[in-house]
């Protein structure tokens, strides 16, 4: 319905209905009718709206062209308030104008400069591709590998500038915070690889990145699939394209053998080869640059020294490098003297008895001594070469014999090196032995040829040290369950036969708990003090402990021969006390060929004298764990060798190693045992507290059919053998007698002179101590020689 007003019913509405215009829908609002039809207006009466005089009329109705043209008062008043004051005038925009468009020109100059460049700028791809090409050239020449940040930025500057600088920035976020220096490092070692695998994706035929870590995880234990996915990710090779990978690298480890070899021969001063055989036979031979060779002696009869042995028949055989017990004898007459008067401990530096318990590793470090700041390099597993490896059962003479053919029959230019120089066997004892008999048997008559002559047998100082730290608890087991309770709780129970860890730990905590107890105990119990319980625990903290626990860390590897031979006659007499089976008579041997060689074989021991730490068997043992940790339970023989081999060449991926691989850090933390070593201190006070309140109630216990004599000890409340008691006890009839200030017979003193307390258990006034022998010649009355004499005859 229509919202015009009608004047009568003869006015209808006529056309389309459509909406009500503003201008007049308010005129219809004030008339009243605009709420008929819902504001809507049909085509005749909106004609003649602007007609009708009713409408017209009305205050609210505005003609269409005023409208157009003209606003409401409110509407012109806030046109006035926005409406800038001053017009500008046609100058003014001119002015405008020319300066718009003289900027513009200049924008359109610098963007058609920009453009040229663009132009000629190569794209990503473009670079990619360039520094695809020049790698591929690069390694098909066998050039080293890219494997450092400066070396691949400055490779992609000359051929693809601005690729590395690209990468980096990529994956620098500097968004968040500013970066490390540590950080930025590594993304550019990572900007590296990611230039690797960008070419690896390209072609897989030049990829020495992924080969080298497709190996590095197959030794690891990767399976197949892995492997195989590591194709598609771009870190590793095909599992056959690994085989013949490391099928190579054994190759190149057997001919760098040979060739290191060959050099030593020709030039002996360039290198000195140290092989070592151990089971599952590892042939290992070292090659430091800086020790010199020692020539074969003409003589080769005096290479080892010719004992003469009385066989149980009653016949007298001649044992080529046995021991000369009377060669030792003498040497033990010019050193016991030092033995007797001071503890191993009361010998050494303020140093070694301040030692920081905090970082023990350091503090062993610091107290070695070096001539020469490149003595470290000669313990590294990299100054070893593998000759082989191979199933061999490792228990005889002729195991070990069928060992040593199949080394030299691998590696001939070995046999011809042996020909002209000497080689320094290291092992531990049953390599010591058996080798030592293959010495004994050599013949030179029927055997002029031989290179066994040429082999000089060394006692391996690290397990001279591990045999001498294991003994040291079981033999003190009751000591040790009490300390071991002490630090890791009352319901812990110490094993049968520890592991090698926990042995050090015990060691290193009781040695340190010493170190802090130790004047107060020393100053408590005074020098007379001769309780067999008392003198047990005197000799343990402060002659065995010291010896075990610095003989390999700090005086074998500090290099000084002379600190070591001494220590090494202290652990022989710690393994004669002991009545430690094998290792008393190999240290024994030891110390008879050094004397022997001092006067034979001179450039032997002034090369052992400069380069001593080389001579140790633990580079065989750290390569034996590296590789059966690598090896699975069930490769064959054939695939160990070759793991072997090829294990050895890692060498010749150093830098991959060096740049992707974490460094091993096995045994370089800081071993922070401050708080075990207080704890023994705690131990040790309560310990010696109760040794006090105990004197003289050791009891001797009846023999009966045992080896050696037991003794109860209250305060420990256990039973113990002599072999845990100084050497004053080793033998029968001589201990010390705890009633007696002096224990010699023919003391006649009766005032109260000063006592001293020898290391054996003994002790004698100092005018009983020196008596005058018909010769003239003064020496200690403390062991009797013949018996000394008796006790070594029967070890060797």
């Amino acid at each position: 319905m229509c919202c015009f007003p009608k004047r009568s019913e003869e006015d209808k509405c006529s056309g389309r209905l459509s909406s009500c215009p503003q201008r007049l829908l308010s005129v219809f609002e004030s008339i009243g009718s605009a709420r008929i039809g819902s504001g809507k207006l049909c085509e005749s009466h909106l004609k003649q709206a602007d007609s009708d005089e009713r409408i017209t009329g009305n205050k609210s109705y505005v003609s269409p062209r005023k409208r157009q043209h003209s606003c409401s008062e409110n509407e012109a008043e806030h046109t006035a308030k926005v409406a800038p004051r001053n017009t500008p005038n046609w100058e003014e925009l001119l002015k405008k104008f020319n300066a718009l468009e003289k900027e513009n020109q200049e924008l359109k100059e610098n963007n058609s400069h920009l453009n040229s460049q663009i132009k000629g700028k190569p794209t990503f791809s473009e670079l990619v591709h360039r520094f695809h090409k020049a790698l591929t050239v690069h390694y098909s020449k066998g050039s080293h590998h890219l494997y450092n940040p400066k070396e691949m930025e400055a490779f992609c500057e000359k051929h693809a500038p601005g690729l590395f600088q690209q990468v980096y920035s990529s994956i620098l976020n500097e968004s968040k915070e500013t970066p490390t220096a540590k950080r930025k490092e590594l993304q550019r070692v990572r900007t590296v690889a990611i230039m690797h695998s960008m070419s690896f994706y390209r072609n897989q035929k030049i990829c020495p990145m992924q080969k080298a870590n497709g190996l590095n995880l197959k030794m690891c234990g990767a399976s197949y699939n892995s492997l195989m996915s590591g194709m598609v990710l771009g870190y590793s090779c095909h599992p056959k394209t690994l085989r013949n990978y490391e099928r190579a690298l054994a190759e190149a480890n057997k001919k760098e053998v040979k060739k290191r070899i060959v050099e030593a021969t020709a030039s002996p001063s360039h290198n000195k080869p140290n092989k070592h055989c151990l089971a599952h036979v590892h042939g290992l031979v070292g090659c430091p640059r800086k020790m010199p060779a020692v020539s074969t002696p003409s003589d080769l009869t005096k290479l080892h020294r010719r004992v003469l042995v009385t066989m149980k028949n009653g016949a007298v055989k001649q044992c080529r490098g046995g021991a000369d017990i009377q060669s030792v004898l003498e040497y033990f007459d010019s050193t016991l003297r030092e033995f007797f008067v001071s503890s191993y401990l009361g010998t050494l530096s303020a140093e070694h008895r301040r030692v920081d318990m905090s970082n023990v590793k350091q503090s062993c470090e610091n107290l070695r001594v070096y001539s020469d700041e490149a003595r470290h390099d000669l313990e590294l597993l990299s100054t070893t070469w593998l000759l082989d490896e191979f199933q061999q059962s490792l228990k005889s003479v002729a195991d070990y014999r069928a060992a040593l053919s199949h080394l030299l029959n691998e590696a001939p230019e070995l046999k011809d090196y042996l020909r002209q120089f000497l080689v320094v066997l290291s092992g531990d004892f049953p390599t010591w032995k058996y080798n030592k008999k293959i010495i004994a048997e050599w013949d030179p008559v029927t055997q002029p040829t031989s290179s066994v002559p040429s082999l000089i047998i060394w006692q391996g100082p690290f397990h001279v040290s591990l045999n001498a730290q294991e003994s040291t608890v079981l033999l003190f087991r009751p000591v040790f369950e009490k300390l071991y309770k002490k630090l890791f709780g009352r319901n812990k129970v110490l094993p049968k036969k520890p592991k090698p860890h926990r042995v050090n730990t015990l060691i290193t905590a009781a040695f340190g708990g010493w170190t802090i107890v130790r004047d107060a105990v020393l100053h408590q119990f005074g020098p007379t003090c001769k309780d067999s319980e008392y003198a047990l625990l005197l000799h343990l903290f402060d002659e065995v402990l010291p010896l075990v626990f610095y003989f390999y860390c700090t005086i074998f590897r500090g290099g000084d021969f002379n600190e070591w031979l001494a220590a090494t006659f202290r652990m022989a007499l710690t393994f004669i006390t002991f009545k430690r089976r094998n290792y008393d008579k190999a240290t024994l041997g030891q110390l008879s060929d050094i004397l022997h060689h001092a006067v034979e074989n001179q450039p032997l021991v002034d090369n052992i004298k400069l380069y001593l730490n080389a001579f140790t068997e633990k580079k065989v043992e750290v390569f034996h764990s590296v590789l059966r940790r690598n090896v699975p339970l069930w490769a064959e023989p054939a695939e160990i060798q070759i793991m072997a081999h090829a294990k050895s060449g890692r060498r010749f991926d150093y830098d991959f190693v060096q740049w992707f691989l974490p460094q091993y850090t096995r045994g370089r933390g800081i071993h922070n045992m401050a708080q075990h070593v207080h704890s023994a201190a705690e131990f040790l006070i309560d310990l010696f507290c109760e040794v006090w309140s105990t004197l003289g109630q050791t009891n001797k216990i009846p023999k009966g059919r045992r080896k050696n004599q037991p003794y109860y000890f209250p305060a420990l409340d256990s039973t113990l053998d002599q072999r845990c008691l100084p050497l004053g006890y080793a033998f029968l009839g001589q201990e010390p007698d705890p009633e007696l200030a002096c224990d010699q017979p023919l003391c006649e003193v009766q005032s109260d002179q000063p006592v001293i307390r020898l290391n054996c258990g003994h002790t004698f006034h100092r005018g009983c101590l020196m008596i005058q022998a018909t010769n003239t010649e003064t020496q200690l009355h403390n062991v009797r020689r013949s018996e000394m004499s008796c006790l070594l005859w029967t070890l060797v």
